[in-house]
């Protein structure tokens, strides 16, 4: 260090300042107060709601299937269950998805 730097850091002493707990809330728990909130989801098209599904399996690391249950928890806050029910029989009858029983495959 150059006598420069060293005559700066002596002359501004280090001190520690105690603060107030902030309250701020990460992104999931913002969606988790929601659905807790019970705010109706926004509606969702099915375009959206088919990447919303690919992208579930993706984060599964490439699952072929997840039961319906997974499936709501991966896309809570995105849509509703009605929503989500209504476009799972959609994406059946075009051959995206396989609906058998409580389990949905990806084709």
């Amino acid at each position: 260090a150059t006598p420069k730097r060293d005559a700066r850091r002596a002359a501004r002493p280090l001190q520690r300042e105690e603060s107030d707990q902030k309250a701020v809330q990460a992104p999931a728990a913002q969606a988790v107060a929601a659905v807790v909130a019970d705010k109706p989801p926004k509606a969702i098209t099915l375009p959206e709601l088919t990447c919303a599904i690919a992208r579930a399996f993706q984060r599964r690391s490439g699952a072929t299937e997840l039961s319906r249950q997974e499936l709501a928890a991966e896309l809570s806050g995105t849509c509703g269950p009605e929503e989500l029910l209504k476009g799972l029989r959609k994406l059946d009858e075009d051959n995206k998805v396989f609906l058998s029983g409580d389990l949905v495959f990806l084709i």
